[in-house]
Formats: C-alpha cells, structure tokens, sequence
C-alpha cells in the first residue's frame, strides 16, 4: 500500500516553488544559513558567535550548492526567497576529485578550525553515504523568521513527488532530534546513527510511495 499524503496546513497560497537559477544560490546559501544557524553541529563548526557562524556558513553552503551543482528548489513569496532544498540525484555522491579540490579552495578564508571542523563533518556523513542508487537531501532549510509556516512541508512534498516519479529512494542526514520528527512524517526511517565533533547525527532513508489501482 502507498503512504497517505501529508496534509499541509496554514500554507499561504502565494508561496510558489521554483528552480533556482545559478545566479540565485547565493541567495539560497544565506537562507539556509538562516534557518540552521542554531543547529549544533552548526556550532561546533563554526562556534558560538552567532555573527561569525551566520559569515561562515553563508559561504561554506554557497560553496557546497556551487561546486556540488545541485538543483536547488526554492520557495518564495513575491519576490522574497523563503526556503531552500538542494538535492542531488542518483550518481551524484561523492563530489568527484576535481570538485572537492575546488570546494576547499573555495572556503580558504575561513579559519583555520572551522575549515578542519568542516571537512571532518562532511567525511563523517560522506562515509554512511548509501552504496545503492539515491536521491540525497540537502542542505535543505526555511528562512528563520518564515519558519513554522508549512514552507518546509512544501518544499519536501515537492522533492518527494520527484523522487516517487523515478521510483527513487531518498536519503538525507540531520543533527537535531526534532528534525528526525520531522522527516519520519513523510515516511523517512533512521538507517544509522554516529557522533561527530561531538554531535550525535541521524542518517534517514525513504522508499518510494507506489501508487496500486
């Protein structure tokens, strides 16, 4: 049997999704460093200042969207960009060689401890990355002030419809347990656990919905 829908509420009817164009990510990485700038893994990269963490993970996730060349969907209000959820298809992880040479060029100007927290961080999930075929999740974040709105719902009900169409499966990581809530709403499940910069991280997983006559 397919999973019931996930049924949204409160999601105002002027909020519309699109692809983000190149010329948009920018954009998109200062939103997600919005809507995770309290996350703690977050703060153990980058550190308590939440002036200093807000700098480096704009660039570190403007980064990360460029040089993984990751569709990024985009929820957005008028004019204003809400959310974002940058998703990488199947054949996409890891980053090729080239890449991860050109990622690390890429954040020299941080610190030298956020960078070394940085890769440390990305080697850990990169490793529980699943050897099958898989749609990978993120980063993926609401704008902190348009939080609780149902933007979020929206954006992975999007992403989900586009993983069902291919019969995918869908796979995300996440360092916050109400996150875990979250996503076990649309049908993710916890496929692992590890500890990194002393942070405990859940790995998700999803099959497809299939829909039967």
């Amino acid at each position: 049997m397919g999973r019931p829908p996930v049924r949204l509420r409160g999601i105002l009817a002027r909020v519309k999704l699109r692809l983000l164009a190149p010329i948009e990510k920018p954009l998109a990485a200062g939103i997600i460093a919005s809507g995770m700038v309290d996350d703690p893994i977050q703060r153990a990269i980058h550190g308590p200042d939440v002036a200093a963490r807000l700098y480096g993970m704009e660039i570190l996730f403007g980064a990360t969207v460029r040089e993984s060349e990751r569709p990024t969907l985009g929820a957005w209000e008028d004019d204003e960009l809400l959310g974002a959820a940058a998703y990488g298809p199947p054949g996409s992880c890891p980053l090729p060689e080239e890449r991860r040479e050109t990622l690390s060029q890429a954040i020299a100007g941080l610190p030298l401890p956020a960078r070394k927290n940085f890769h440390a961080w990305r080697a850990n999930w990169g490793a529980h990355d699943p050897a099958e075929p898989h749609w990978h999740l993120g980063p993926f974040a609401v704008r902190a002030d348009a939080q609780a709105r149902g933007i979020g719902s929206q954006l992975l009900e999007a992403f989900l419809e586009l993983v069902d169409k291919c019969e995918g499966m869908a796979y995300l990581e996440t360092d916050t347990a109400g996150n875990v809530r979250f996503y076990e709403r649309f049908g993710f499940e916890r496929v692992g656990r590890d500890e990194v910069l002393g942070v405990e991280c859940t790995f998700m997983s999803r099959r497809p919905t299939v829909s039967r006559p």
